[in-house]
């Protein structure tokens, strides 16, 4: 009876250790976002997780539309795009973003664009901005220097965040 007990109490705890899938899903953002959208669609469909994509190539932060995200998880992919200006800020996007009342942000920081004038100060804004996850990720980076070679990796990273740290 002993050995039925700790097998059950071993069950619950592994069942309680799954990462859930969060409710849904929203992907906002730049060419990063639409390179990345492949992949998280993929995984979505997977698991029967509705999700939205708004993502669009050369977009800015400023332009950004938000939607509806309330109790959605929002990955973000913005800021390359603002980092032509050395007074780049997408903090005003954040808060818009904050605003809809989202369930949790994952927001990967622009792995590309070190030549940009902003570039350093978009990173840091990032990283401090209070209820976001930041995800950093290295990755080859086209020539261009701003497009990852592939968008695997950070696709994968983003995904890995949502495993690990559901809503």
């Amino acid at each position: 009876m002993m050995f039925l007990w700790l097998l059950f109490a071993a069950g619950g705890a592994y069942w309680l250790m799954q990462p859930k899938a969060p409710k849904r899903l929203v992907l906002l953002g730049d060419s990063l976002a639409v390179g990345m959208a492949p992949f998280i669609e993929k995984w979505a469909k997977a698991r029967g997780v509705p999700l939205r994509v708004d993502a669009k190539v050369g977009r800015p932060s400023t332009v950004q539309e938000v939607g509806d995200v309330a109790g959605a998880v929002v990955l973000v992919s913005q800021g390359t795009n603002d980092a032509v200006s050395a007074r780049a800020d997408v903090r005003a996007f954040a808060k818009r973003l904050a605003a809809g009342a989202p369930a949790r942000v994952i927001w990967l920081v622009p792995p590309g664009g070190d030549k940009l004038p902003g570039i350093a100060n978009v990173r840091a804004q990032i990283r401090s901005l209070s209820g976001v996850t930041p995800i950093t990720v290295a990755t080859a980076i086209r020539p261009d220097g701003l497009h990852p070679v592939s968008y695997s990796p950070p696709a994968t990273k983003v995904l890995a965040a949502l495993v690990r740290w559901p809503a």
